[in-house]
């Protein structure tokens, strides 16, 4: 009766190890996919877009000078898809400096969503003074 029970016992932890193992993988591999989907930027709408574009419009017609280009992105620290450097580690909007092409103000999606338009303008008018445009 001894070896049959220590053969039922031994089964019964076997089959629990392999249950661990499986609920391990199962939380492995979500964590996984939720970190990849988190290391691409989210796309912006459009109206996203057009409300940064307008803000940073409204700052450089303030300024007399011509507006950097735009981008938002979900949040800073996030590739914007054209390479795979960050646009910025932290705040609402950060100026991007790459070699050979033209500054770009990209903002959070927080900002675009939680400022309202005066503070908005605000931002935009701080990252304007950040990019060569030949504000000073």
């Amino acid at each position: 009766m001894t070896p049959a029970l220590l053969l039922i016992v031994a089964i019964a932890y076997l089959g629990g190890a392999v249950l661990v193992v499986a609920a391990l993988a199962k939380a492995l591999s979500s964590w996984s996919a939720s970190w990849r989907k988190r290391s691409h930027a989210a796309l912006a709408d459009e109206g996203l877009q057009d409300k940064a574009a307008a803000a940073m419009a409204a700052a450089a017609a303030l300024a007399n000078v011509a507006p950097p280009a735009t981008d938002v992105v979900a949040y800073l620290g996030t590739p914007t898809g054209d390479d795979a450097r960050p646009a910025g580690d932290g705040g609402l909007a950060v100026t991007r400096f790459r070699s050979g092409h033209p500054a770009t103000v990209v903002f959070a999606q927080a900002a675009l969503t939680g400022l309202s338009p005066t503070a908005l303008q605000s931002l935009a008018a701080h990252d304007l003074l950040t990019a060569p445009t030949g504000v000073s």
